[in-house]
């Protein structure tokens, strides 16, 4: 095999050379500077280790990777163009440069840990700092590396493991690096969270105390051990891995979440605060985040270029973000109520308007003005968009080609570089932990994906009630009136209206309601002195849970990994799952509009009406071009091009938990 080792020689040599940057980094005078000369502090150390969080490291994976991966797979955003868009279709071949990036990017990041693992310390100790720094800087390292493989090999599976940078150009073992299979990946994994928790500090440190903690490799021990616990059926091929004993694993996790969430040092933002998470730096509820920094290209993050509607949202800068937006059945499922769903998307609630007073919401930006997002059907676009014709539109934006757009992450930030914005982007936070807990145990309760489970509730419930959720009965209101036929009809109508009648359309949930097991919603009411063991209410995993997560973490580069355990435990219900974001649906104008045929080539970018549709071929509804193949799905990415490989995997799980893995 051939695999590149441009990420593993950073501290090869001599010349121990690095760069900074600007805040989170502590930019020191000179660009690069000697490593022996530098590493002389304590807080030289902390911002010296900085460069596993974000800025630089990061920028490869984080540009275009992990949302095309991690959302578009999903089907979670629509956006149909070019490489971008070959994640959307499921549809994509090894020589796709978005797949190259994201994986050098990851190898790159553990290059980095490498070095601050095994040739930082050497330094730093010449130097006089104490072993208590220098053993925090190790566990930053071993749980940002843990990070990295869990990423490749939930998107690859199989995966090189590279530990030891020294020993490898040393040893000149490059060319012997084994491909190790999931099993041994999984297994360096749960290593290096057991060494960061041991050595990382239990409170919050740091600049902003946005250093990670024993609690964020435990969170992350919770999520690893779910996803191994997911693992119950034989996967034909190289990518097979069955966890030993799914019990076992699935109560590790409970156990693992549980620890964090009693710890207290990370809690859940409010209602009202919900939006901090996105738009601030890290804040109480993250436990691990890339840290992106405003400055040169590579510093900080392009989230908001990629995903920005118009110039409005991006400092009057380019934005390629008209024409990616929340596809409608995710879009759909928030209720009008949840806080989430103007977090995660602009939209407006009135078709047709052309003012902006009239539409809402209205949102807060970076900066405390306001946005006021409008659909604004212009003639066509702008000559600085997307149409060669004269300049102008209608109002201050062009059209948008999708009727809502993305908005978690994008807030018109100022930046150096366009490509560059301050922003934290979380990788673990503790929703997340209370949902994997609550999913762990369902499948203990019942590990049927589809059965009804009542084990969860509570912390479901935490996370739906933050997002505006609220426990009690429900009423509907109408009015009776008699149509022209002579029938008494209803008519929905508002509580005030005159004459309106209520109709309970649910109960509230006691805390002694049990619903029958065959017909959800279906309540009956025992009083305190009942001697039945009764349960709140029953979710679905399928259904519910991952309906739950989707709408807590869109837009954070999570589903797909959401997606994977789903088939780990059942493959024709992760099937089921994709197939329900119907990729055929979008918003748009109709393949022939007033007897004008518009070209394919001008399909997705010349909209006249909006309306949801779909394309029709020889009169049979189908996905959009080319069409997407859910029964074909590649569950596990392939290597890129560039990473010349014919290995087949080994097991090294002895090896690497026994510490004789030489590489």
């Amino acid at each position: 095999m051939k695999l590149k080792l441009k990420y593993l020689s950073l501290l090869a040599g001599a010349s121990l050379m690095f760069s900074s940057c600007e805040d989170f980094l502590d930019k020191p005078a000179e660009d690069a500077i000697s490593v022996e000369n530098y590493l002389t502090s304590k807080d030289n150390l902390e911002a010296f280790t900085n460069q596993v969080y974000g800025a630089f490291g990061w920028n490869n994976y984080e540009d275009k990777f992990s949302w095309c991966a991690g959302e578009l797979m999903a089907g979670n955003v629509y956006h149909n163009f070019g490489d971008e868009g070959q994640f959307f279709y499921l549809n994509f071949n090894n020589t796709n440069s978005i797949l190259a990036n994201g994986y050098d990017g990851l190898y790159s990041i553990i290059g980095r840990c490498n070095m601050l693992i095994h040739e930082m310390p050497a330094v730093a100790k010449k130097n006089g700092l104490k072993e208590e720094d220098i053993n925090k800087a190790k566990g930053e390292a071993y749980l940002y590396r843990a990070v990295c493989y869990f990423l490749i090999t939930e998107y690859w599976g199989p995966a090189y493991i590279v530990t030891n940078n020294t020993n490898i150009i040393a040893s000149d073992l490059a060319s012997s690096i084994p491909l190790s299979n999931r099993a041994s990946v999984y297994a360096q994994i749960e290593k290096d969270l057991n060494e960061a928790y041991n050595l990382l500090p239990a409170a919050k440190w740091g600049k902003g105390g946005r250093k990670v903690t024993k609690y964020s490799a435990k969170g992350l021990l919770a999520k690893l051990y779910a996803t191994m616990a997911s693992c119950q059926r034989e996967i034909a091929g190289p990518n097979n891995y069955v966890c030993p004993d799914y019990k076992a694993y699935y109560q590790k996790a409970i156990d693992a979440a549980t620890e964090v969430i009693n710890s207290g040092v990370y809690e859940l933002e409010g209602t009202d605060t919900y939006e901090d998470i996105f738009m601030t730096r890290h804040n109480k509820e993250i436990l691990i985040a890339l840290e992106m920094e405003k400055g040169e290209y590579g510093a900080g993050s392009s989230r908001q270029i990629q995903f920005s509607r118009s110039k409005f949202l991006n400092q009057d800068a380019e934005s390629y973000g008209g024409e990616k937006g929340l596809s409608p059945n995710l879009f759909n499922s928030f209720d009008e109520d949840d806080i989430r769903k103007k977090a995660c998307s602009y939209y407006t609630t009135k078709k047709g308007d052309n003012s902006p007073g009239d539409h809402s919401p209205v949102y807060k930006l970076y900066d405390g003005t306001e946005y006021v997002y409008w659909l604004n059907p212009g003639d066509f676009f702008s000559k600085k968009a997307l149409s060669d014709k004269a300049d102008g539109c209608f109002g201050p934006e062009a059209r948008g080609a999708v009727l809502n757009h993305c908005r978690k992450f994008v807030y018109n930030k100022p930046f150096v570089n366009q490509f560059a914005c301050e922003m934290t982007l979380p990788i673990l936070r503790l929703a997340d932990i209370y949902l994997l807990r609550a999913e762990s145990k369902m499948a203990l309760e019942n590990n049927d994906v589809s059965a009804l489970c009542s084990d969860g509730f509570e912390d479901i419930s935490k996370i739906k009630t933050r997002a505006g959720w609220v426990n009690e009965a429900k009423y509907e209101y109408y009015i009776t009136k008699e149509d022209d036929k002579g029938n008494i009809v209803e008519e929905p109508c508002s509580k005030d209206t005159e004459g309106a009648i209520e109709r309970k359309v649910s109960d509230a949930i006691s805390s002694f309601a049990f619903y029958t097991p065959d017909v959800k919603g279906e309540i009956t009411v025992y009083d305190e002195t009942d001697t039945l063991s009764i349960k709140s209410e029953r979710y679905t995993y399928t259904d519910d849970l991952m309906g739950e997560r989707a709408k807590e973490f869109a837009l954070e580069c999570q589903s797909w990994l959401d997606v994977k355990r789903l088939y780990y435990r059942n493959e024709e219900a992760a099937k089921g799952f994709l197939r329900e974001r119907d990729r055929a649906w979008f918003y748009g104008i109709k393949l022939n509009f007033n007897g004008k045929a518009i070209a394919k080539d001008n399909f997705q970018r010349q909209r006249d009406i909006y309306e949801l549709s779909k394309k029709m071929v020889g009169g049979t509804v189908q996905n959009v071009e080319p069409p997407v193949d859910i029964e074909g799905a590649q569950w596990f990415l392939p290597l890129p091009a560039t990473v010349d490989k014919k290995d087949t995997p080994v097991d090294n799980k002895a090896a690497i938990e026994s510490g004789e893995y030489k590489y």
